[in-house]
């Protein structure tokens, strides 16, 4: 029997009063738009805008929002960029190499934060962040992740920290469950006493962190777009990184 072929990709998406698309369209249509990105005349605001659309036909696909995000970064939107990498993350959290874009983004961030506080002149652009096709970022997520914080261990220890200071700040307003994220022994009175001086509403990826690792202990520092700043301590236990001190500066 004579098999039919695929539907090749284009650019011509579905109205988005369409039904969602069969995923292998989604997979060919999400690798057509990341093509066309890494064309060095690519009209980027329109393939963002294609993406979006596109976000609505695959529902639930981690690499749409994923993509946006870079395409965000690569167009000045870092804040776009933060948020739409969040959402990524809350659709797939184990996906590795999410966790990793958004690091750097972060870290590009905080070093531009420190080096105008002590007028140096600051790196320019933003870091090189890699688009995701569909096939290969599930092989990707597949090979590097399980779903467990504990498989960053000895990968990347600031990823990892961050990981576990995210999920901190998605418990601050549960004190039994904070408790998770503190080394054994120390007073719960003690627990996120920093968290308060924080907005509440505040996502996470509107917060600023540099996050410093010498040998068995980090140094991290949290700050928000005003003032309120806090210096946490954190040192590996039982393959996590907790935190066993905190202040506000």
């Amino acid at each position: 029997p004579v098999m039919a072929e695929a539907p090749a990709a284009t650019d011509s998406l579905p109205s988005p009063d369409s039904d969602a698309l069969d995923p292998q369209v989604c997979d060919e249509q999400i690798d057509a738009q990341v093509a066309r990105a890494e064309n060095a005349t690519a009209d980027l605001a329109d393939i963002e805008r294609r993406l979006q659309h596109l976000d609505e036909l695959c529902p639930g696909r981690a690499e749409i929002a994923h993509d946006i995000a870079v395409l965000a970064a690569r167009q000045g939107q870092e804040q776009q960029a933060l948020a739409a990498f969040e959402r990524a993350l809350s659709l797939y959290p184990e996906a590795y190499h999410t966790w990793q874009q958004m690091r750097a983004l972060q870290t590009h961030r905080a070093d531009r934060s420190l080096a105008a506080a002590l007028s140096l002149e600051a790196t320019p652009g933003t870091p090189m962040l890699e688009l995701q096709q569909a096939n290969r970022d599930r092989r990707r997520n597949t090979a590097d992740t399980t779903g467990q914080a504990g498989q960053f261990d000895g990968k990347d220890a600031e990823l990892q920290i961050d990981y576990e200071l995210y999920a901190w700040w998605q418990e601050r307003h549960d004190n039994e469950s904070i408790a998770h994220y503190y080394v054994p022994g120390m007073p719960t009175a003690l627990h996120g006493h920093v968290l308060g001086a924080f907005d509440g509403s505040l996502d996470w990826s509107q917060l600023t962190r540099r996050i410093d690792v010498l040998d068995d202990t980090a140094v991290v520092l949290i700050s928000d777009q005003d003032t309120t700043r806090a210096l946490l301590l954190m040192r590996p236990e039982g393959g996590r990184w907790l935190i066993e001190h905190e202040q506000l500066l």
